[in-house]
């Protein structure tokens, strides 16, 4: 290599760090956010702010930024602050509606892209979201129905359809009409139907979601009560905790059908769904319509251990606690019996449970199973037993935006046996 090449490439190695140090540092965050270095990208925007605290570039890269790194809130309050100063600022207004979008702010996000929508008519990403937010809140049929048979000896067949409409994309409201068709032996046959309204929000800034429901229920001995309940339940770092107060028919023995019981349940919860795993705890205060009262706790955890494209499978496994003051356990001269309903005492039960979903095509079948040890005490007499219970389902669509689910379930304690057959389907209007 002669003097004038070694010269030439001596002065390129020695210019090239000058032009990377000269690069627009807007360019050079608009790279390392390309380049999924987010927190440099981050770093970079926030420095040219302060610099440059009106930089129109600088907010709308620091908001985009945000929103790739999931931290809508953050972003959103980037987006605020350039509306303020901009408020015909269509990008900004159109990432504040991202923002809120991708957090589940769905209300907000209808808005804001309307808003983007009038001033840029051709914004496609706009419409779409639009339409999709439309589709999520469109009217909702739901026909659901049960036949259980048991060893009380009672049949009972539950049959119910349901109209879920919108006020806005956060806020929905359900109608319900049903009725139990009741036999027992010994016993004149009955029906019981019923009506309820629910309506149920969501209010994303707190992490809220507030529902109610009233119900008119007519028990098989004619008499009318209404029944219903108030929840409130709040997303926490991916978790969810939830109270609720609730009123509800207590129709499973024989003797039900000659009165007209019910419980009032206050409950206290904690749930977590992951793609991995799935926890709960629950803990329940009950008073029952005569008077009595009892007490509950539940918790259980699954694990995923298998996932594939054509199913999944989760182990893990549950325990629970039931006490009831007044037992309303009976002896009839041949059998034991609750009268009219179960009062368990001292009841601690520890399962294993199995949960599988297999795709068959359009299908998806699932399959559940759990059983293992009890232990109670009621009226003077100690039992140990082992409850099970297993249960098959197979979903699949139908016609249009509708879908159907059929599915069977057996279960075994110490008292009671029974089958069931639950048919129903849903779709979209």
């Amino acid at each position: 290599m002669n003097r004038l090449a070694k010269t030439l490439v001596f002065v390129a190695l020695v210019a090239i760090p000058a032009v990377a140090r000269s690069e627009d540092p807007l360019r050079t965050a608009e790279r390392l956010g390309w380049e999924k270095r987010f927190a440099e990208a981050e770093q970079l925007y926030r420095e040219i702010l302060r610099r440059e605290p009106h930089s129109r570039a600088a907010e709308l890269g620091l908001g985009q930024i945000l929103l790739w790194e999931q931290r809508y809130a953050d972003a959103a309050a980037v987006y605020a602050r350039r509306l303020a100063d901009a408020p015909d600022d269509v990008d900004a207004r159109k990432g504040l509606a991202t923002a809120a979008y991708w957090s589940g702010d769905f209300r907000t996000a209808q808005r804001e892209y309307a808003t983007v929508v009038r001033a840029r008519p051709g914004d496609a990403e706009s419409r779409k979201a639009l339409a999709d937010i439309s589709a999520a809140s469109s009217p909702v049929f739901v026909s659901d129905n049960d036949f259980v048979s048991d060893d009380q000896p009672m049949r009972r067949t539950r049959a119910a359809i349901s109209y879920t409409a919108f006020s806005d994309p956060l806020t929905k409201w359900t109608a319900t009409a049903g009725t139990y068709a009741l036999t027992a032996r010994g016993f004149a046959g009955a029906s019981s139907p019923f009506v309820s309204i629910a309506g149920s929000t969501s209010l994303p800034a707190t992490h809220l979601r507030l529902s109610a429901s009233m119900r008119l229920f007519r028990f098989p001995d004619g008499a009318t009560k209404p029944l219903g309940g108030i929840a409130l339940a709040r997303t926490w770092n991916g978790s969810e905790f939830h109270a609720e107060v609730d009123q509800h028919e207590l129709l499973y023995t024989a003797s039900s059908l000659r009165a007209h019981p019910s419980e009032t349940a206050a409950t206290l919860g904690w749930n977590r769904e992951g793609d991995a795993a799935s926890s709960s705890v629950t803990f329940r205060a009950i008073r029952y319509f005569d008077g009595n009262s009892g007490r509950a706790a539940d918790a259980y955890r699954l694990l995923q251990v298998a996932h594939g494209q054509q199913g999944s499978l989760s182990i893990g496994a549950a325990v629970s606690f039931r006490d009831t003051s007044e037992s309303r356990l009976v002896f009839d001269g041949t059998a034991r019996r609750y009268d009219p309903y179960w009062t368990p005492q001292n009841l601690l039960e520890v399962r294993a449970v199995a949960s599988a979903s297999l795709r068959a095509g359009r299908a998806t079948v699932h399959l559940h199973a759990d059983g293992g040890w009890a232990h109670d005490r009621d009226s003077g007499f100690a039992r140990t037993f082992h409850p099970w219970r297993a249960s098959a389902d197979v979903a699949f669509p139908l016609h249009g935006a509708f879908n159907a689910v059929i599915g069977i379930e057996h279960q075994t304690t110490v008292f009671y046996r029974a089958d069931s057959i639950h048919l129903g389907f849903s779709g979209r209007l």
